[in-house]
């Protein structure tokens, strides 16, 4: 046994010898605690996550850090390989009718409502892990009392387990004292995790820190893309000018999506916009700079912003994105006719015309047109829905001829048919790298995926996948991507749930786009 290890366990002797103290769990509400973790019940489980929080106090602070800190990663992603066989079971029977082109049969359809009974109590597993755990996080957001405060930015701040840390980080985003912000720019200059030192540079621009200016423009150079776009928008949210410069010389370092980000800081902080373009930007800054630094700058009103020509445009949404997600849906409603015709934008003589006059046909023009328009080099994926997900790589794809050439026949392969799974579809191409858990502990390798840009067409509601309400679906899908910062363009085609894409695009800092 180690030295360290011998002091730690005399010092866990030493705790439970001793009585509680008044900033420790009580005997009773630990007792609470321990007996529904005993069980696999979503609804107790829960009850003791909103007993902690309703007490507000270090001590419910510290039974939520504990819950945060649990290790279930094994059995989540037992539960989630498990509801990936009952999908395989669903597409499978609906697979052969598709093939058949045939309704169901009443024994198929009697054996699908089985199948689906047996996912959802695997969704309610899966609920009693993962629900639980998001909701202690979001609970500490409410802790606004000193002490509890106090324990946050002083021990779970520093805690072992990334994810209590990048939990504390988040929930100390609102106001409320001891002012925590020089604990939070100790997290952005000294965390090794980069998902903690995103929710650090999201807690400084809520709070508006500027002071901490300086350090969240030395994020900029972080070898994370996620950590460099949260910062571009959080010097953007600090409103201070000292961050001009540093996004301009970041500029000439980036490409892709990462140059909207901070051409769009770039405009927020002085109201101009040259679409990412690094060298009027720097001639900009040679007639503007000199007024920055001595503090009389007046500040412009959209000036500058030229309509943007490069990039991938996908149903008029454009994106300078070389690391993007095409999600399609191929449910039964897209073999109706479509609408007004939508115009295929591409570089002459890379555009792909319409082979028919479905919205299905109009869809793999605009996706085949789509991925001729990304430079050699890019990195893309496509993942077709239905009632189940269809996916061309486990990983993302390299532009090149003859995976532009798989790609397309994979787009071939595929008709309209069946139902509608949204969500199952979007957390797919969220996860892009590693499947095997909700997102709720993402790993390194995950989080370092390459897809930033996300493009998702629907033209209906769903009704498959673990979340059908669009609540639940907005809910989950901004948790998952908070530390990854994917923009998702949401492209709504005939009788769509526009609520659902509208609120979609604008969690994730997309665009919404219809064509009825």
């Amino acid at each position: 046994m180690s030295h360290r290890t011998f002091c730690r366990a005399l010092l866990a002797l030493a705790v439970l010898a001793a009585p509680l103290a008044a900033d420790e769990i009580p005997a009773d509400l630990k007792r609470e605690y321990q007996d529904a973790f005993r069980s696999r019940d979503a609804a107790t489980r829960l009850a003791v996550v909103e007993t902690a929080a309703a007490r507000g106090d270090e001590a419910g602070a510290r039974l939520l850090v504990e819950i945060l800190a649990r290790k279930d990663s094994s059995e989540e992603r037992d539960l989630f390989a498990r509801r990936a066989r009952v999908q395989s079971e669903i597409d499978a029977i609906f697979e052969r009718a598709i093939r058949d082109r045939r309704m169901l049969t009443k024994e198929e359809d009697a054996g699908l409502q089985g199948v689906k009974a047996n996912q959802a109590a695997i969704d309610r597993e899966i609920d009693a892990l993962v629900e639980v755990r998001w909701r202690a996080a979001e609970a500490l957001t409410g802790f606004d009392g000193s002490a509890a405060r106090a324990y946050l930015i002083g021990e779970a701040l520093e805690h072992e387990d990334w994810f209590v840390r990048w939990a504390a980080a988040r929930a100390l985003g609102g106001e409320g004292e001891p002012d925590p912000v020089a604990a939070l720019i100790r997290r952005l200059k000294e965390d090794t995790s980069p998902q903690v030192i995103t929710a650090a540079l999201d807690a400084l621009a809520a709070r508006k820190a500027s002071v901490a200016c300086g350090d969240v423009a030395g994020a900029l150079s972080s070898e994370h893309w996620p950590v460099r776009a949260a910062a571009a928008s959080c010097l953007a949210a600090l409103g201070d000018l000292r961050g001009v410069k540093p996004l301009i010389d970041r500029l000439e370092k980036e490409d892709g999506r990462l140059r909207t980000d901070l051409d769009l800081a770039l405009k927020a902080l002085t109201g101009f916009s040259f679409d990412g373009d690094h060298a009027r930007w720097e001639s900009w800054w040679k007639v503007h700079g000199q007024a920055i630094e001595l503090g009389n700058f007046v500040r412009g009103a959209g000036e500058g912003a030229g309509q943007q020509v490069t990039g991938v445009n996908f149903y008029g949404v454009r994106t300078l994105s070389n690391r993007v997600v095409f999600v399609l849906d191929t449910s039964g409603s897209m073999k109706e006719k479509a609408g007004k015709p939508v115009p295929v934008t591409g570089d002459s003589g890379r555009v792909v015309l319409p082979e028919g006059d479905t919205k299905f046909d109009v869809a793999r023009a605009q996706l085949k047109t789509a991925l001729l328009a990304l430079p050699e080099g890019a990195e893309f994926n496509i993942v077709f829905y239905r009632q189940g997900v269809s996916i061309l790589s486990p990983s993302m794809v390299r532009v090149n001829r003859a995976n532009l050439d798989r790609a397309f026949q994979f787009i071939d392969g595929h008709r309209a048919a069946g139902g509608t799974n949204i969500f199952d579809a979007l957390h797919r191409a969220l996860n892009l790298v590693e499947t095997g858990d909700s997102g709720a502990r993402i790993t390194r390798r995950n989080y370092e995926a390459l897809v930033d840009t996300i493009f998702i067409l629907s033209d209906g509601e769903p009704n498959y996948g673990r979340f059908k309400d669009r609540e639940g679906m907005i809910r989950e899908i901004s948790r998952l991507n908070g530390c990854r910062k994917v923009v998702i363009h949401a492209i709504g085609i005939g009788r769509h749930d526009k609520e659902f894409m509208k609120a979609l695009a604008g969690a994730t800092g997309g665009e919404y786009a219809a064509y009825e």
